[in-house]
């Protein structure tokens, strides 16, 4: 019997990658929905945006503040770096912890 590799730990071979992939995907979700949930608690007006960050926040009558939401050590996208780039002090990149599902 062949040695199984630490990170198949049910040995599905080559399946295990497309789990973690989409295990990794679900805990981003959830940590962009603790971040809205954060922000809602806080007082913030909150809006999806889709490209280059993940959320847009601001107090009434305060300048908009975009936000990317990121779990673990994920680091960001060409277009993300681009976007913290142009905006700034308005641009926050919110971590993490690592996917619990692992």
């Amino acid at each position: 019997m062949p040695k199984r590799k630490s990170n198949d730990p049910f040995d599905f071979g080559g399946f295990g990658g497309a789990l973690n992939m989409g295990m990794n995907r679900e805990w981003g979700k959830v940590t962009e929905n603790i971040d809205v949930m954060n922000n809602v608690a806080r007082g913030y007006e909150v809006e999806r945006t889709g490209r280059g960050s993940d959320f847009r926040r601001r107090i009434a009558g305060e300048p908009w503040t975009y936000d990317e939401v990121k779990s673990g050590n994920s680091p960001l996208s060409p277009l993300q770096r681009k976007e913290k780039k142009k905006r700034g002090k308005n641009y926050e990149v919110h971590r993490y912890g690592s996917n619990p599902f692992r």
